[in-house]
């Protein structure tokens, strides 16, 4: 990873965010568009990091992050759709496309 964005912890060690790296997408040099954002979970106690699999990569521009609930929110402007997906923060289960917007999707308020 090249850089961390967007991150939000959520105790216990743990911290959500966006891992972004050149490498993800090499061979587009429009970074504007290029999918270089991932979804990680940071373990600060261990020194470590690791993919959330299932969740879709994103260009730099189309990402937001929040928690709802127990549910980290990610946003995300990748191949298949504009929008959110979330990544419950107990089970680990991920749920993409939960909603999706015309744009990029970086910004959103939780109401509980």
């Amino acid at each position: 990873m090249n850089i961390l964005a967007k991150c939000h912890y959520v105790g216990n060690g743990k911290l959500y965010a966006y891992g972004f790296a050149y490498a993800l997408d090499p061979d587009n040099p429009n970074t504007y568009i290029a999918r270089l954002g991932v979804p990680v979970i940071i373990d600060l106690y261990n020194k470590s990091a690791k993919v959330i699999e299932g969740l879709p990569l994103s260009n730099g521009h189309g990402i937001a992050m929040g928690r709802h609930g127990n549910k980290m929110v990610y946003g995300s402007a990748n191949d298949e759709y504009n929008g959110f997906s979330t990544v419950d923060l107990i089970t680990g289960q991920v749920e993409t496309k939960v909603a999706t917007v015309d744009g990029f999707p970086s910004f959103f308020y939780s109401f509980e």
